[in-house]
């Protein structure tokens, strides 16, 4: 989640359209939870137990800490990735798992999302393949542009790949690839020697995770059969590693024996295509083309501007000797990690088996029946270069646990173009989100993080209060304008995204934020998924340089919940539980839902919740009361038994600003809602008080009836005001919310009514022939509902 980095966040453009066909699977509930380091005795213990239950919570996704072996106290990893797995080490997870939660809520009651070092770091092994038949002129075309700017020889269809071709006779020796277009990769996450081998998220996406860590090199390649049995000596191929600053580092001249083994002195090859060569001689025994992380990096001045990577010349090329025929695939470059697991065990030691050591975990957890309450493991941010792994693994855990997975966030900061995710073209939505479910890093359990409220979004004259820019350094950048002012500059960047339009003069913007709760809703629809997650911004995330996250007012809490809940989201995840001093800078601070934490030997915190928010406002209660309402609406929306209501689409009312990313519809008229007034507190509700058409800050979520329910003809949508400003009906944005429905998608009565969803009370009564607006009922700021329109009898 926002283990945060401090990146450029620079967003490429996302078009996305997926049919209109629903498709979530049918009785998966509703969770509501936070991100937290469960395992932590104080964490598991009843009083803790007991705050979650009064926080309406059902889930939680846990963090650990990523070392090779546990630190006992620091950080609290129980288990890193050398351990034994002895009764010390599952005990612990038992006095977690079944003497906590499922103690307190009851097995199958609570769900925990676990990071797991021995699942993890497998996960984290990054693995690219540069392909070798892509034209250079459509390179920009492509996303990532995994191919080279030069290249030489024919692109040939062979099976069922294209690659490229040198004949003998034909072509004259040279380089068949060269000049990597995708060359920032393996040094996107350069960190200096004091950042390796920590317990930070930083640890595992570090291209750099020690001094003896190297990087596999694997290209794909074949030759003809005959002619190497006849000339096993013959030399095929140069493959030529280049770094950071352009020096050859590695040069591995391929000859025909490298292809097979030998066997009473004849070659054995029988022409497919190798990753993988053989030494020469009589071993018989494979040997890897690999070069030093350090050497790979080095020529690095870590973070000397934004632009560093520009200057990134890594670049590994195939040079052919003419003497043989040769076709190639691609090149593919892993890191260790993603060597120790994608390479067959026999080949392994056993401290490099990393198979052996998922299977190890996953055996554990099914032994110990943990996986009840412990259904799912986590993984946060990462690359898009993780993905091939993050796969691998999922396929693992699959096959021992059938109902589980490894749920990975999709992560749009660090997949994005330029700075941070080592690609020059970074994936748009559809690439990224289509790869992510037909690789199988995704299959049943979608998770995404929305955090728009950085500090260039201002705040509403109405908040109690700034808070102390003296003592707290964090907040300089918070000021107030008026209500008005505040919302329209709220929702331009929910819009818009991220300081557009500067950051689009670069390449890629950062995309709209409603733009990803879209995206979520129409992937929904999509594919075949249990559960569509959400994380929202609870917190703040101070930071001395660059974009700081402004604490949300309890309004916008509770506004994107309601939007999550209105674009088909059936979990919440609040980030984050715990709040913290960040230790580099001590008056800047990263705030959650609890209060500052207190190390207390051994391995213990304590901490009560954080009541009052920077503004003054009792944030504590308002999450309270937020929460109840959320686990109800959620309760009932996404019934265990009956199944869930059906999600069929989400309208935004107000202007989008000239979103560019969005091609989707929106607006108004939609099925049976024709129009809307949005109408605001004067003196009363009057007809001549409403908000212009372009700025109803209104969306409406469209679900049809349960399964169970086929040929009802009950309708149900949720209405959220998205205005925020905090007060009473005259200083603040209550608004009345009043439908004019169209009666041609009324079918079967004259007379209609309204109900409130979860309580069945009719909010209004209506003739659908009159064309009058309905008034559906009063909602405060941030406010959503849940109604039910069907006919009167």
């Amino acid at each position: 989640m926002k283990k945060r980095f401090i990146l450029l966040l620079i967003f490429m453009n996302c078009i996305i359209a997926f049919p209109n066909v629903f498709s979530q699977s049918q009785g998966s509930g509703f969770y509501l939870g936070t991100f937290h380091f469960p395992n932590m005795a104080t964490y598991h213990s009843q009083a803790f137990m007991e705050r979650y239950s009064q926080l309406s919570y059902n889930s939680m996704i846990g963090y650990i800490a990523h070392v090779d072996t546990d630190k006992t106290c620091i950080p609290f990893v129980w288990g890193g990735f050398y351990d034994a797995i002895t009764p010390d080490y599952y005990g612990r997870l038992s006095n977690m798992i079944t003497n906590g939660f499922e103690k307190y809520f009851g097995a199958n009651n609570f769900m925990l999302l676990l990071e797991r070092e021995k699942i993890l770091r497998p996960a984290y092994g990054q693995s690219s393949k540069y392909q070798a038949e892509y034209k250079p002129s459509e390179l920009q075309n492509y996303r990532p542009a995994y191919g080279y700017t030069y290249v030489y020889g024919d692109v040939v269809t062979d099976g069922n790949a294209e690659v490229r071709k040198c004949k003998t006779g034909v072509n004259t020796a040279g380089y068949m690839l060269s000049g990597l277009y995708e060359n920032l990769e393996q040094v996107n996450f350069y960190t200096q020697q004091e950042r390796r081998n920590d317990y930070g998220l930083l640890h595992n996406m570090n291209d750099r995770k020690s001094h003896t860590n190297r990087w596999y090199i694997n290209p794909r390649i074949k030759i003809d059969p005959v002619f190497a049995a006849a000339n096993p000596d013959a030399a095929v191929v140069s493959v030529i590693t280049k770094n950071y600053a352009g020096r050859t580092i590695d040069s591995t001249v391929l000859t025909c024996r490298n292809f097979g083994k030998l066997t009473n002195g004849r070659l054995n090859y029988n022409g497919d295509y190798v990753e993988h060569f053989y030494k020469g001689g009589n071993e018989n025994t494979l040997f890897f083309i690999n070069v030093l992380a350090d050497d790979l990096t080095s020529g690095i001045i870590p973070y000397q501007g934004p632009h560093y990577l520009d200057h990134s010349k890594v670049d590994y090329q195939v040079y052919w000797h003419g003497k043989a025929d040769v076709y190639v695939d691609y090149v593919k470059v892993e890191d260790e990690w993603a060597h120790d697991l994608l390479t067959d065990s026999d080949l392994l030691t056993p401290d490099k088996d990393f198979k052996a050591k998922v299977n190890a975990e996953l055996d554990m957890f099914v032994r110990n029946g943990y996986t009840n309450t412990a259904q799912y493991f986590y993984l946060d941010e990462f690359n898009y270069n993780n993905l091939p792994c993050i796969a691998y693994v999922n396929e693992l855990i699959r096959n021992k646990i059938s109902n589980s997975e490894l749920v990975v966030l999709t992560n749009d900061y660090l997949t994005r173009s330029r700075i941070g995710s080592g690609l020059k073209n970074g994936p748009v939505y559809s690439d990224k989100y289509n790869y992510m479910f037909s690789s199988g890093a995704v299959k049943d359990f979608f998770l995404t993080e929305i955090y728009p409220f950085d500090d260039s979004i201002p705040l509403p004259a109405t908040i109690p209060m700034l808070p102390n820019k003296g003592t707290y350094r964090g907040t300089v950048g918070y000021i107030t304008v008026p209500n008005n002012s505040y919302n329209d500059r709220l929702h331009y960047n929910l819009e818009r995204g991220f300081n557009y339009p500067e950051v689009n003069a670069n390449n890629g913007q950062v995309p709209s934020y409603m733009d990803r709760y879209r995206k979520c809703a129409y992937t929904l629809k999509n594919n075949d998924i249990k559960i569509l997650g959400i994380a929202l911004p609870f917190h703040t995330e101070e930071i001395e340089f660059g974009v700081r996250m402004r604490e949300p007012t309890v309004e916008e809490m509770n506004m994107m919940s309601y939007l999550a809940m209105a674009y088909g989201a059936n979990a919440i995840y609040e980030f984050s539980f715990g709040s913290r001093k960040r230790q580099s800078s001590p008056d800047y601070y990263s705030w959650g839902i609890d209060s500052i934490n207190k190390y207390v030997h051994p391995c213990d915190e304590t901490s009560a919740p954080k009541y009052y928010n920077y503004y003054g406002q009792a944030q504590y209660a308002g999450i309270l009361k937020l929460n109840a309402g959320l686990r109800k609406l959620g309760d009932f929306m996404y019934d265990k038994s009956k199944g869930p209501l059906v999600y069929e689409d989400t309208r935004t009312i107000n202007s989008k600003f000239g979103n560019p990313n969005d091609a989707d519809s929106y607006g108004l008229p939609f099925k049976y809602v024709q129009d809307i007034q949005s109408v605001f507190y004067s003196g009363g509700y009057n007809d001549n008080n409403t908000d212009p058409s372009e700025k109803r800050y209104w969306e409406i979520g469209f679900f049809n009836p349960r399964q169970s329910e086929a040929g009802s003809n009950e309708k149900y949508f949720i209405a959220v005001n998205k205005r925020c400003a905090p007060g009473d009906k005259s200083t603040g944005d209550y608004r009345q919310l009043r439908i004019k429905f169209d009666a041609s998608q009324l079918s079967g009565a004259n007379s209609w009514v309204v109900k409130d969803a979860l309580t069945n009370a009719v909010v209004a009564s209506f003739d659908k022939n009159s064309g009058a607006y309905v008034t559906i009922g009063e909602f405060q700021p941030g406010e959503g509902k849940l109604f039910v329109l069907m006919p009167a009898n």
